[in-house]
């Protein structure tokens, strides 16, 4: 028994040691920035850069500079929650050595206005600018990789937001609920647009998604009660479940055989195709129309000679043809375009007096 004990004890001690560096926390600095009235505290990593940046004054009002150095040491990351419910915070200048805005750093800030996110910033953590419901403008700029879940949800005053190039995916809830948001312009690197990344954007009335989107999420667009346009490309093959459950008056833009169309007919949703997608605003297609079939009608033909050995059809003199051209739309307008013919080594002759009719016009 002893031996057994003794046995246990030696294990125990050797555990200890193996995991005695991980239990150690590097050592909490702090810097008292007198020209901001601001005392900061931080920790220094093992390339001597300062991490978790924290603010430890409660009365911090107005603009706010993040430091780029401390003692000659680039700051470039934020602690979790630096400024979570500051409401008197109103603007913060990001500077040019931050990499990392840690999760909920913003979160509860309501009287901030604006933030420009430069692009030295990698990451933007978890909820980091959640509820702030005053910002009217956020600026992200090319270099940012990933912007985590819900990281601007709630923002109710952005109007548009442009997401830059680089980022591959629209975390879940990220602008969920921006109720403001008229405008959002994806990047052509993005691939996912994950679970209700823009549900309860109320105001957003039509979205292109960009070609290498595979997946669009579960509630993605769910509460979107004024989207009426939604561009789908052929690259997405993946369409959650409850999207565009409020949006009563949409039409999906997409292409034969694909997703997009697949989704409509099954949710019973207005289809379109992408080829149509510029239309003005009055209704008017600006979109050509494109030939389909050009035909002689039957009753053109009903008083022919057929010559089966050669394919043919034999015409009198005085015979009527009628020629049907048979377009991809229904045509709108009186004047119909002059159709060039030409019957076997004779010359080209234009027909001028075509009859619109729906899809077709027929020229005699």
């Amino acid at each position: 028994m002893k031996r057994i004990y003794q046995l246990m004890t030696a294990i125990a001690i050797a555990l200890f040691i193996v995991l005695l560096p991980s239990m150690v926390k590097a050592d909490t600095n702090t810097w008292n920035d007198e020209q901001q009235g601001i005392e900061w505290q931080y920790e220094v990593d093992s390339s001597d850069n300062i991490i978790n940046l924290d603010c430890k004054t409660t009365s911090v009002t107005g603009k706010v500079e993040i430091p780029a150095t401390i003692d000659g040491k680039d700051v470039i990351s934020l602690k979790s929650n630096i400024f979570g419910g500051n409401t008197g915070l109103t603007e913060v200048e990001f500077s040019n050595t931050l990499q990392n805005i840690g999760d909920f750093a913003f979160s509860g800030c309501t009287g901030l206005r604006k933030i420009n996110i430069p692009g030295n910033v990698k990451i933007i953590g978890d909820f980091a600018f959640d509820g702030c419901t005053g910002m009217n403008e956020i600026t992200l700029n090319e270099g940012i990789i990933n912007i985590e879940n819900a990281a601007f949800r709630g923002c109710r005053g952005v109007t548009k937001i442009i997401i830059p190039e680089g980022i591959s995916k629209i975390s879940e809830q990220m602008l969920c609920n921006c109720t403001g948001i008229i405008e959002i312009e994806l990047p052509e690197s993005l691939t996912t647009i994950d679970r209700d990344a823009f549900s309860g954007c109320k105001n957003l009335k039509e979205i292109k998604i960009k070609n290498n989107v595979t997946t669009i999420g579960n509630w993605a667009f769910g509460f979107c009660d004024k989207l009426e346009k939604i561009l789908i490309p052929d690259s997405v093959v993946s369409i959650g479940e409850d999207n565009f459950n409020s949006s009563k008056n949409l039409t999906i833009y997409g292409n034969d055989g694909m997703k997009s169309k697949e989704f409509a007919e099954e949710n019973d949703i207005k289809f379109d195709y992408i080829a149509n997608w510029d239309k003005s605003n009055d209704g008017g297609d600006v979109t050509a129309p494109t030939v389909e079939a050009i035909e002689v009608s039957n009753e053109s033909i009903a008083n022919c000679t057929e010559d089966k050995n050669t394919k043919t059809y034999i015409l009198p003199a005085d015979a009527k043809i009628i020629i049907n051209v048979k377009f991809s739309e229904v045509l709108v307008g009186n004047t119909a375009p002059t159709l060039n013919i030409k019957f076997g080594e004779g010359k080209e002759i234009e027909l001028t007096d075509g009859n619109i009719g729906g899809s077709t016009i027929s020229y005699t």
